[in-house]
């Protein structure tokens, strides 16, 4: 168990394979989801589940997954769209403090029930050879 109740999700992305993906799928087969909260990446990246404890800060980052010398590609998480909400996440504006290269929220309320759930979009960009290009994955987080 980490010291920190503070969430950090990476989206991991493999941005020579991602510019090539036409349906959702092969998208989702090009990226990789980590935390610092133990989670790990299933074979199914939509049941990824970032588990929380407490009241954390949480930020979402992207990174490059094969990051080699002379590599000028990057991967900026664009937003965080909350489909279904049984935590009080708050999703702070990006002139708060994030800018434009990642997302920070955090969970509103205290005592929240272990159990609750919620699904969620990361929107993101990949830049690769000069262009930008625009997706998005569909995770989950439950309060334990």
């Amino acid at each position: 168990m980490p010291t920190t109740t503070d969430v950090l999700v990476i989206l991991y992305v493999d941005t020579a394979l991602i510019v090539n993906a036409d349906t959702q799928k092969q998208i989702e087969n090009c990226v990789y989801l980590g935390d610092n909260q133990g989670d790990i990446d299933p074979p199914d990246i939509t049941k990824f589940n970032t588990n929380l404890h407490g009241n954390p800060e949480i930020a979402w980052v992207g990174a490059v997954l094969n990051m080699t010398p002379g590599l000028t590609d990057y991967v900026l998480i664009s937003g965080i769209k909350i489909n279904q909400d049984g935590i009080g996440i708050q999703i702070r504006p990006k002139q708060n403090g994030s800018g434009d290269t990642h997302v920070d929220g955090f969970v509103q309320g205290r005592n929240i029930p272990p159990g609750k759930t919620m699904d969620y979009t990361i929107d993101f960009s990949v830049y690769r050879n000069g262009k930008l290009y625009d997706y998005h994955i569909d995770p989950k987080m439950t309060m334990t």
